[in-house]
């Protein structure tokens, strides 16, 4: 019996392998309707694989090992780029002791991460800034420890630079925007790494993303298990200006004593790394610099950052005889 070929010619297995046959997939949105229907005839909609809204989220926090982590900075800082190089790292072998084991937002890396890769053309990495005001904005990556043999689920909230730029100093529409923060495991400030090692705009970098930390804190979104960490991004950049220019070691030391004396009022430790997710020269630093670490980080209980409650009372109340004891294992007691 004669079998036709699905694939005729090497043009089309070309185009298959490139990504250059187009799809007729429709993105819009069931109703409420077709999916009450839909259930009827015992047909279940599977995940879509894009990002995650706030509300979606709740299915993995609520049963699985999870730690939020929301990154923050103005846009083009790198967050996404961080995310998104994790994702591929896992992609090319195992890091560290994990592997991966899973994500409901396939297709919202996918997306991000199309950019950072050779079929894209580019001469240089990029990642596509992430939308104003979107609601998706969760991406999901579960890893197994071979170890330990235990799961973890890591939930990133991959938000708009712009959105954050608007909420500087405005304490009451941070609060109502991004209420979500309070929920976080670590605040991740991805300081630039570019404009860092740039001497006519790291002062305005800093300056930027100090008072956009200020804000978050005044606005409460915090509890006594947020940890913070601050991530100076593109450090590839830094570290070739700095064979030519000293001074930005300078700068990058001063910017850590100045945002924990900022800080010091909310928070008892910042802990600070620096990483190079897709350096334009792989001779200085591979793919990835630092980002393991990172993720390490985020994976291992942090006992030692606690929130100081001694300036800032009004963020807990006493209401029982086990909250007075961790009032003054703080060393404020209110009994």
């Amino acid at each position: 019996m004669d079998i036709k070929p699905t694939v005729e010619n090497d043009e089309n297995i070309n185009k298959l392998i490139n990504d250059d046959i187009e799809t007729d997939i429709s993105d819009r949105d069931i109703t409420d309707e077709e999916l009450s229907n839909s259930e009827k005839k015992g047909i279940r909609r599977l995940p879509s694989g894009r990002a995650l809204t706030l509300g979606e989220t709740y299915e993995i926090t609520a049963s699985e090992n999870t730690k939020i982590i929301i990154l923050i900075g103005p846009s083009a800082c790198g967050k996404t780029t961080i995310e998104t190089t994790l994702y591929q790292m896992f992609q090319n072998d195992v890091v560290g002791d994990y592997y991966f084991a899973g994500s409901k937002t396939l297709q919202g890396y996918e997306q991000r991460s199309y950019y950072t890769r050779t079929k894209s053309k580019q001469n240089i990495s990029t990642t596509p800034r992430t939308s104003r005001g979107s609601q998706e904005t969760f991406l999901h990556l579960k890893l197994w420890n071979c170890k330990t043999d235990k799961y973890i689920n890591f939930l990133f909230a991959d938000l708009s630079g712009e959105d954050f730029e608007n909420h500087i100093a405005s304490i009451e529409s941070m609060k109502k925007d991004f209420n979500f923060i309070k929920s976080a495991d670590y605040i991740i400030a991805v300081l630039d790494g570019k404009l860092l090692a740039d001497k006519r705009r790291r002062n305005g970098a800093f300056e930027e993303m100090a008072q956009l930390l200020r804000t978050i804190f005044d606005a409460g979104l915090y509890t006594a298990h947020t940890n913070l960490q601050v991530v100076t991004s593109k450090y590839d950049i830094i570290k070739e200006i700095l064979l030519k220019d000293p001074s930005v070691e300078t700068f990058t030391t001063r910017v850590k004593v100045e945002l924990e004396q900022r800080l010091k009022s909310y928070i008892n430790e910042i802990n600070f790394y620096n990483v190079a997710a897709m350096p334009n020269d792989n001779t200085i630093f591979e793919v990835g610099h630092g980002i393991k670490e990172l993720m390490d980080s985020w994976s291992t209980p942090q006992n030692s950052i606690v929130l100081s409650f001694k300036n800032n009372k009004r963020e807990r109340k006493v209401k029982s005889e086990f909250d007075k004891l961790y009032e003054k294992l703080l060393g404020d007691s209110n009994g």
